[in-house]
């Protein structure tokens, strides 16, 4: 099923769930809300929510465990926390400047800006990852919640429970705090506690970026790394297979002139591939004289040159065009019928390229005559022969499946670091965001009582009317929503305008 079909049966039966709990809680209402009560289960629209006390007794202990430890712990998220809020609000105004930058200009994005980036499933986010995505972000919101719940028995706040709630198709994990207690605290203590999970949350992207950065070395004795991709897995359909195609357990260390590394490198080369035309080959005229079988009439075929015959064709052979002819006075036919994996694997060099435009005399600059979007791509691996690829490069990253981790011995499984770097990556992109995002001053977040605390800490001297204070407080929390939705839905919008 596509993205739309499964959100839609998704969404009907959060739809039939909330039916039925509005029928039974007016029919049978005090059989059902005591099955309610006793199970701490909640049907809301679109939401489904479960809480428990069931943690209650060990997150009394963690509160206190070692306070000496814990209190200089806290204040010392609460002092992180502060300091993110400046670089939260201005990394956010900064996506949207260059958000709106990209969109009025026509030159690339320039990928080292730093940016702020929205992972939504099905947008940016492959639903092939969307496990990962679930359990990840699951993990980083308890992670979080835990850091309240510690931080509030610390200052002596009565816990109700902890629950877990989906939103749609999102999960999360969240815990109930006795709000009186919370909010008769004194400021300096009230803020320990609303700081916590954001704190939390920074430390957890931290361990988990440290983690990526040591993984390499850690597999080192086992796999190799960054010697080029691992081909874990290939669609059947894919035209990437063949007699002399791509194979299970292929390294693959170049694509064109564009050297492969790592699954970040293959996806660049990939989209450059994509993006620009097929490059052409610095070709001899000796090389032409002796393999051209091009045909006498030139029939365009989808709007395309061609002028090999199609038993030529069957071959393998490619009709490629004279692009550039400073190769000397040797003349040389417009149109050629050649031997493309002749060609290529003649180590002639590229031309009429971004880097490469004309070839060394006494060489000619010939590039195959094909469609806009399909492209001559050379796949080389680091044994056999280079895989020639003719067709849409985005089939060779849909139908190819790699791995980072190339294993030194056969019974090393490449699909173990693979998974375990995905996860660790995934905990450090969301555990970050969910840290960015808590800290700005938004309504229903904890940045919405962190400022609230702040304005009174900072305020208190220059502002003894509190109700002032409130009111700014407001202001800044009105603001920081309209910011977080202009960053969230403006590459929504920009993308139809």
């Amino acid at each position: 099923m596509d993205t739309v079909t499964i959100l839609c049966s998704i969404g009907f039966i959060h739809c039939v769930l909330f039916f039925f709990n509005t029928v039974f809680k007016s029919c049978c209402h005090y059989p059902y809300l005591l099955f309610l009560k006793k199970t701490g289960i909640d049907v809301k629209f679109l939401v489904l929510q479960w809480v428990t006390p069931c943690l209650n007794r060990p997150l009394q202990k963690w509160g206190i465990w070692r306070p000496r430890f814990l209190q200089w712990w806290f204040s010392l998220g609460t002092i992180a926390t502060v300091l993110l809020l400046p670089f939260a609000i201005i990394l956010l105004a900064r996506t949207i400047i260059n958000e709106l930058k990209q969109r009025l200009s026509t030159e690339p994005h320039d990928p080292s800006i730093l940016d702020t980036v929205v992972i939504v499933p099905g947008y940016n986010l492959p639903l092939s990852d969307f496990a990962y995505y679930g359990i990840t972000l699951l993990l980083c919101t308890f992670f979080h919640e835990i850091g309240h719940a510690v931080a509030a028995v610390r200052e002596d706040v009565h816990i109700h429970g902890t629950g877990f709630s989906l939103f749609f198709i999102l999960p999360a994990a969240y815990v109930y705090l006795d709000t009186s207690q919370l909010n008769a605290l004194a400021p300096s203590r009230k803020l320990r506690v609303l700081c916590a999970g954001v704190w939390h949350n920074i430390v957890l992207a931290l361990y988990a970026l440290l983690v990526l950065l040591v993984l390499p070395f850690v597999y080192q004795p086992f796999y190799i790394y960054g010697e080029g991709v691992y081909v874990t897995d290939i669609s059947p359909d894919s035209s990437a297979l063949g007699p002399t195609g791509l194979r299970n357990y292929d390294v693959i260390t170049a694509l064109n002139e564009c050297s492969v590394s790592n699954s970040a490198s293959w996806k660049k080369c990939l989209l450059e591939s994509l993006r620009n035309p097929t490059p052409g080959y610095c070709i001899s005229a000796e090389f032409v004289r002796e393999n051209d079988e091009s045909i006498a009439d030139h029939p365009g075929v989808g709007g395309v040159v061609e002028c090999c015959s199609k038993e030529a064709s069957a071959l393998g052979r490619l009709c490629f065009q004279l692009v550039d002819d400073s190769g000397g006075p040797v003349a040389l036919p417009e149109l050629s019928c050649l031997s493309a994996r002749e060609l290529i694997e003649s180590g002639n060099e590229l031309c009429a390229t971004q880097s490469l435009n004309s070839c060394v005399s006494p060489l000619h600059c010939l590039r195959p005559t094909i469609g806009n979007y399909t492209k001559l791509v050379t796949i080389h691996r680091s044994r056999g022969q280079v895989v020639l690829f003719l067709g849409n490069p985005a089939e060779i990253y849909q139908t190819v499946k790699v791995s980072d981790y190339i294993p030194r011995w056969d019974k090393c499984d490449p699909l173990i670091p693979q998974v375990v770097e995905t996860f660790t990556k995934y905990i450090y992109l969301l555990s970050s965001g969910l840290a960015i995002a808590n800290v700005l001053p938004v309504f229903f977040f904890d940045g919405q009582h962190i400022s609230s605390v702040l304005c009174d800490l900072l305020l208190a001297k220059h502002v003894k009317d509190s109700s002032t204070r409130l009111a700014i407080s407001l202001c800044l929390n009105v603001l920081g929503t309209l910011l977080l939705l202009t960053g969230v839905l403006m590459p929504f919008l920009l993308k139809y305008v």
